[in-house]
């Protein structure tokens, strides 16, 4: 049976669901991906098709809701569709799950989609709300079966009527590949490097990143801070104007962050949303406390006070009270921590768990 994975990511399929193409292609499935260009498309690319995956190319905005090109894109999925005649569809992210969802079914093509976290678009009241939430019905309305990464949202979407309860299965996020993200033993010495990764930009809490480390560096101007990833456009002109760069040292995208995790003391995440974070299970594997935001998909990655602390969403105060609290701890209670962490994602987080609902699921399904 063929099957055909809609996202809007190549780089997020090789990072966090390989392990699901691999156990496809392994029980005989022929699988194609279907994402826009991205940076070093090609090297993922390779990648994939290294594993017995075909990939096509199909450009569309991440971001916005223009109507012609959503429209466009509607149709682009259902030419797929009719050319390659999947026995499934996977989708991840919102225009797949979208746009994926309506042509999957107007076709009588099984779906099975995946939230990965509600979004700016629904996170925020108001018209584009009511939007993305009637397109969303439309999107699963034959839905086979719709994965999210953590109770709230699937009770959010159950609640609002886009899906039936009895169609949707709570997932541990993507889940954290355990042989890849080992234990590596806590650093030695007591100075203090706190990492972030992800994009900078408003919704990931960057800019309470960076105030919170200037409060912080003022009492205590030896801790470090650095940043992976790159500055979103719109976040650019708030970026240079808190001098972001003055306060984090700002390494830009790595391909592999496990040196960095590494070498870090704790993980920061004061994101305002997730599905489930991945950089928060990826450190904690390691054997690195985390300090997150209080909100779904950061919150039940750790255990506050326990394997990291929590902090309030959007409050650059509370963040750096729990930068402080960190610091506070003896070398030997942090990496005390880090093993608590790291225990903890063993029992909860194993990415075996997420691979095996889907083969679950493809399973079930005429071949």
């Amino acid at each position: 049976m063929k099957v055909l994975v809609l996202t809007n990511s190549i780089s997020g399929i090789v990072q966090f669901r390989l392990d699901l193409m691999r156990s496809m292609t392994a029980e005989g499935y022929s699988v194609l991906i279907s994402c826009p260009q991205e940076y070093r498309y090609e090297h993922y690319e390779s990648i994939l098709k290294k594993e017995g995956c075909s990939v096509i190319r199909c450009d569309f905005a991440r971001h916005g809701m223009n109507p012609v090109k959503e429209l466009r894109l509607l149709a682009s999925y259902r030419r797929l569709m009719k050319k390659e005649r999947p026995g499934a569809v996977l989708t991840y992210t919102i225009k797949p799950n979208v746009y994926g969802g309506m042509a999957a079914a107007g076709l009588g093509i099984p779906c099975i989609g995946n939230v990965t976290g509600l979004g700016v678009a629904i996170e925020n009241p108001g018209l584009l709300r009511k939007v993305t939430l009637f397109l969303y019905k439309a999107g699963f309305r034959k839905a086979e079966r719709v994965f999210f990464q953590n109770s709230e949202n699937r009770d959010f979407f159950v609640k609002e009527g886009i899906i039936d309860k009895s169609l949707t299965s709570v997932l541990p996020g993507s889940g954290v590949d355990l042989m890849e993200h080992t234990y590596r033993p806590y650093p030695e010495g007591d100075g203090i490097k706190l990492l972030y990764i992800g994009r900078q930009t408003k919704d990931k809490g960057y800019g309470e990143l960076v105030r919170a480390a200037m409060i912080v560096k003022k009492k205590r101007p030896e801790t470090e801070f650095i940043s992976l990833g790159l500055c979103e456009d719109e976040f650019r002109e708030e970026h240079d104007r808190l001098r972001a760069s003055e306060w984090i040292r700002e390494e830009g995208f790595k391909e592999d962050v496990r040196p960095y995790i590494e070498d870090c003391s704790a993980l920061i995440l004061p994101s305002y949303h997730e599905g489930m974070s991945n950089v928060l299970l990826e450190a904690a594997a390691a054997g690195r406390p985390v300090i997150a935001t209080d909100v779904p998909g950061c919150r039940e990655t750790y255990v506050d006070n326990v394997t990291g602390f929590s902090c309030r969403k959007g409050d650059p105060d509370s963040l750096a009270a729990a930068i402080e609290k960190l610091i506070a701890l003896t070398r030997e209670e942090r990496e005390e921590m880090g093993k608590k962490g790291r225990k903890y994602v063993e029992e909860h987080f194993d990415r075996k768990k997420v691979t095996e609902s889907y083969m679950t699921e493809l399973r079930r399904m005429p071949q």
